[in-house]
């Protein structure tokens, strides 16, 4: 059952993602420089990885062209994905982005409707009724008004792109392995990031305020990603999702203990379990 283990450690650091990309987000002049940075030490954690794991001496790459079409989908939609990343990070609190970010199951699940032949049921109907109702409650304030709205927009849209890409997952494991296919999901998307351009005195002002400790998001998700895919491997999604889907409670307890986020506490609270229970649905658990 090596896969609860690798579940259960997933969600851990996810919930740390969460928390650290927001107290480094906060400060950011220039988020798509931070995301570059963010990127590059990701990539210097996965190819490390790579190597020092023996993987790279047992690699067979498939001359099935459906197989790089398929990767070729899923790194692009990465990329969008990282591109804006720090920018919703810096304009929404971490309780509020996680939840929003429970949308990227709903588009990855019906995606999976038509891709992988999953079953479309009544309590997965209602899962996905919940979730939008979950967006919903924290979608709007009085102390933010439509500013805060347009922020929670751009989120979803971005974890929409999000949810496209782990739609694709389970093809990149399955032609390229959990390892090779995190490197890739990594290296390739950064050029979506830098372009047209990014100024190199953004990348030296982002480094001189984050300096080292913009290794450590990296890392966290670099290992909770490939912790993921690992227990997909020999787990099913159903029963993994689930468990890692959990981070999104986690986050919004942890950011009101531990980042102060206590505006609209009752509601988050209550938006999070509806997003955490609406996964579950969704995923067909219950």
């Amino acid at each position: 059952m090596n896969w609860i283990i690798l579940s259960i450690l997933s969600m851990f650091f996810f919930t740390a993602l969460n928390l650290v990309q927001r107290k480094l987000a906060i400060d950011t002049k220039y988020p798509r420089a931070l995301s570059f940075l963010f990127n590059i030490s990701a990539i210097f954690f996965t190819v490390v990885y790579f190597f020092t794991s023996g993987v790279y001496r047992n690699i067979e790459l498939p001359t099935n062209p459906e197989a790089w079409m398929y990767v070729i989908i899923a790194l692009s939609f990465y990329g969008l994905f990282e591109r804006g990343r720090y920018i919703v990070a810096k304009n929404l609190t971490a309780s509020t982005l996680s939840i929003v970010g429970t949308v990227s199951l709903l588009i990855a699940f019906t995606g999976s409707i038509f891709i992988y032949q999953e079953s479309l049921t009544t309590i997965k109907i209602i899962g996905a009724v919940m979730i939008f109702i979950a967006i919903f409650l924290i979608s709007y304030s009085r102390s933010h008004g439509r500013e805060n709205l347009k922020n929670i927009a751009f989120g979803v849209f971005l974890y929409v792109l999000l949810g496209i890409a782990w739609m694709l997952d389970k093809k990149g494991t399955m032609y390229f392995g959990a390892v090779l296919y995190s490197m890739f999901v990594w290296i390739l998307p950064i050029v979506f990031v830098v372009f047209p351009k990014i100024r190199i005195s953004e990348i030296k002002y982002e480094l001189k305020v984050v300096s080292w400790k913009i290794l450590i998001p990296a890392f966290i998700n670099v290992v909770g990603y490939l912790l993921q895919l690992k227990a997909l491997e020999s787990g099913n999604a159903t029963q993994i999702l689930p468990i890692v889907q959990t981070s999104t409670l986690l986050t919004v307890i942890a950011g009101v203990v531990l980042l102060g986020e206590k505006d609209s506490l009752l509601k988050k609270i209550f938006a999070g379990i509806l997003a955490l229970i609406g996964s579950y649905f969704l995923i067909g658990v219950v």
